[in-house]
C-alpha cells in the first residue's frame, strides 16, 4: 500500500513541500495506533522546520511536515488499550526536538500514550484539527500565563492570524479591554470583527507611539510572538507590574537577552518565555485543555469563523503566502 502526502527532500521555502503519491505509510509499533487524517493544520513551525531553520532542532531529510491533525483510527497495535478503531480523534506529534511530524500525509501513527484525544461527535473534524496547536497554546496563555480581569488592558500582536484571532475572542470572554497590531486590511478586519477594541496598522503606525497614546498610564499585559522587533517596544508599553508573554519569534529573531534588572527599572515587570509543550506534559493535562478548548467553541466563547481550508496538493502556496502574510485566520489542509 502507498499513500499520498507532501515530502521535503532538501532544506528549503516553500517550493521545498513536494506532492506524492507513492510514499510508504507508517509502521505500527505495539503501543500505537494509525490514523488516516482528513484534516492537518498548518503552522508557522512548519515553515521553520521546511527551511531547516527550527531552534529546537530539525528533522532528518527526507521528511514529511506537519505537527497537527484530525482524522480516524484505522488500525491498532497490538497492545494498544486506550483507543479503538472507528474513534475520531484530534492530536498533536512530538516535542521541542521531535523528529516524527508527518502530519501533511494521508496516514500517520500515534503513541497511545501521546498527545491524542477523542474528538466529540458533534465536532466537525476540520474545526477539531484547527484548535489543537492554536487552541492549545491561546489556553496556556490565557489561563497559565496570564488571566485578564474584567477592564483590564492587553495588547495581541498578530491580531489577523489564526492564534490571534482566538486570543482576541478568548480575552473579549473574558472582559479585557484588546488591543492588537495587523498589516493587511482583511486581517484588521477580522480582528475587529472578532471584538478587537483598537486594531493599529503597524506598517503605517508605531504601535508603541499608538498605544501609549491611548493608554498614557501603560497596559497590563503584551502577548507577543513575533520576537525581536517588538519586545522592546512592549516592554516600554506596559504599567508597573505589568506582564510580558513572549512566546514565539516569528519576526525571525530572538530578543536579545536583557539584565533582570531591566524589568525592575521599568515598573517591577513580569517577564515569560513559555513553549506549548512544557503546558501539555501529559496525555491527560492535553485532553483536560482541548476539552476545554473544544468547550469554549462550542459555546462561542471562540471561533474559527476564518478558517481557510485547501487541498493537500496546493500546500506549496498557501506556504508562500503564508510566508507573505496574506492568510487570515487558520489555515488546514484537505486530505
Amino acid at each position: 500500500m502507498k499513500m499520498r502526502g507532501i515530502e521535503v527532500a532538501a532544506f528549503g521555502g516553500p517550493k521545498s513541500l513536494v506532492f506524492r503519491d507513492d510514499l510508504a505509510p507508517p509502521t505500527l509499533g505495539d503501543h500505537d495506533v494509525l490514523v488516516k487524517n482528513h484534516f492537518a493544520g498548518v503552522n508557522f513551525k512548519d515553515l521553520l522546520l521546511c527551511r531547516g531553520a527550527y531552534h529546537g532542532g530539525n528533522p532528518n531529510l527526507p521528511f514529511i511536515p506537519g505537527i497537527e491533525a484530525a482524522g480516524v483510527i484505522t488500525e491498532v497495535g497490538p497492545k494498544v488499550s486506550r483507543f479503538t478503531v472507528g474513534q475520531r480523534v484530534a492530536y498533536m506529534t512530538g516535542s521541542m526536538a521531535s523528529k516524527h511530524n508527518q502530519c501533511y500525509a494521508e496516514y500517520n501513527r500515534i503513541g497511545e500514550t501521546g498527545c491524542i484525544h477523542a474528538i466529540p461527535d458533534d465536532l466537525p473534524l476540520d474545526a477539531a484539527c484547527a484548535l489543537v496547536i492554536q487552541g492549545l497554546t491561546m489556553h496556556y496563555l490565557t489561563s497559565d500565563c496570564f488571566t485578564p480581569s474584567p477592564g483590564d488592558v492587553v495588547l495581541v500582536h498578530g491580531g489577523g492570524g489564526g492564534l490571534g484571532l482566538l486570543m482576541i475572542s478568548r480575552m473579549k470572554a473574558l472582559g479585557a479591554v484588546v488591543v492588537t497590531t495587523a498589516s493587511h486590511p482583511d486581517k484588521r478586519a477580522a480582528a475587529k470583527t472578532n471584538g478587537a477594541d483598537h486594531v493599529i496598522d503597524y506598517t503605517s503606525e508605531d504601535f508603541e507611539e499608538a498605544v501609549k497614546t491611548r493608554f498614557p498610564s501603560g497596559i497590563r499585559c503584551v502577548f507577543d510572538g513575533i520576537g525581536k522587533r517588538t519586545f522592546l517596544k512592549g516592554l516600554s508599553c506596559l504599567q508597573k507590574r505589568g506582564t510580558m508573554v513572549l512566546y514565539g519569534n516569528a519576526g525571525g529573531e530572538h530578543p536579545d537577552p536583557i539584565a533582570p534588572t531591566r524589568l525592575t527599572q521599568l515598573g517591577s515587570l513580569v517577564l515569560m518565555r513559555p513553549a506549548l509543550y512544557d503546558f501539555v506534559a501529559s496525555q491527560a493535562e492535553y485532553q483536560a485543555r482541548l476539552d476545554e478548548v473544544y468547550a469554549w467553541y462550542k459555546t462561542g466563547d471562540i471561533n474559527l469563523d476564518q478558517l481557510t481550508r485547501v487541498p493537500l496538493a496546493t500546500v506549496s502556496s498557501l506556504h508562500e503566502a503564508l510566508v507573505d502574510r496574506k492568510v487570515v485566520g487558520k489555515a488546514v489542509l484537505e486530505i
